[in-house]
């Protein structure tokens, strides 16, 4: 991504010049991420939702850096995606998410590929059904994947294997004694304990993670439904893995990413 990004910033950098009324138009250069040429005059729900997503995935780009050619290339790829996949329709595809991304102003190289850009963007689009749902419907949606997946999933077990992985309805009295005595490890220097997957000193939370707004507004949810009082690395590790599922795939329900669920 690092070199298309030069090149962008460059031809960005060469035709902001030529709006310099001092400066002669002899050699004009069309940028489509020049708001002066192309002005957003009016911005629709969808792209509002894509928009808050993209400076969220990537924010490397600028805030409102964004203009009507944005919109329209981001209008386009959603017309795309409906039609009958093809090998044309998914060259075209690229090509799309390509200029869609031209068509924006970043502050700085952005870390994430254009590869990875792509990939986050399509599942998005599927997962939030071409952005008509909200991010708090999106959780609703990926939490009713991932409890209908496992369900499958179990569906499957053998008897033996269900014996063997059956959690009790005394679930949490089971955790509180596992985080009781893991604690020891720590204050008594017990050289034997069971881990514990939600201890901090064991799994510190990584700086940043407090940033990350998908996952703080999974805990606010989960905090609220379950009265969780913290969470630790781990967690948000997991989190981070079960976001790189690919959900245009668990929508077509394979079993490779219900494993992965």
């Amino acid at each position: 991504m690092s070199d298309k990004y030069r090149s962008w910033k460059e031809k960005a950098e060469k035709h902001d010049r030529l709006h310099d009324p001092t400066v002669p138009r002899t050699h004009w250069k069309e940028d489509l991420s020049c708001k002066e040429c192309y002005p957003l005059l009016v911005t629709n729900r969808k792209f509002i939702r894509f928009w808050k997503w993209y400076r969220r995935t990537v924010p490397e780009a600028k805030d409102m850096g964004y203009t009507s050619k944005t919109e329209e290339t981001f209008t386009e790829i959603l017309a795309l995606i409906k039609e009958e996949p093809s090998n044309d329709r998914d060259y075209k595809l690229r090509g799309k998410i390509g200029k869609l991304l031209g068509c924006i102003r970043y502050d700085n190289v952005p870390k994430l590929k254009e590869k990875e850009i792509r990939k986050k963007l399509l599942d998005r689009i599927v997962i939030s059904d071409g952005f008509e749902k909200s991010s708090k419907e999106i959780r609703h949606t990926v939490d009713e994947i991932i409890v209908e997946s496992c369900s499958e999933a179990e569906s499957e077990i053998s008897i033996e294997s269900e014996e063997e992985f059956d959690v009790e309805d005394d679930w949490y009295e089971v955790m509180m004694a596992r985080v009781t005595e893991h604690e020891k490890f720590h204050t008594k220097g017990w050289t034997e304990s069971k881990e514990d997957l939600s201890c901090r000193r064991c799994f510190p939370v990584r700086k940043g993670t407090e940033e990350n707004e998908e996952f703080m507004e999974f805990f606010k949810w989960y905090r609220k439904l379950t009265k969780a009082e913290s969470f630790s690395g781990l967690t948000a590790k997991l989190f981070d893995e079960i976001q790189q599922v690919n959900f245009s795939e668990v929508m077509n329900r394979t079993e490779e990413n219900a494993q992965k669920i």
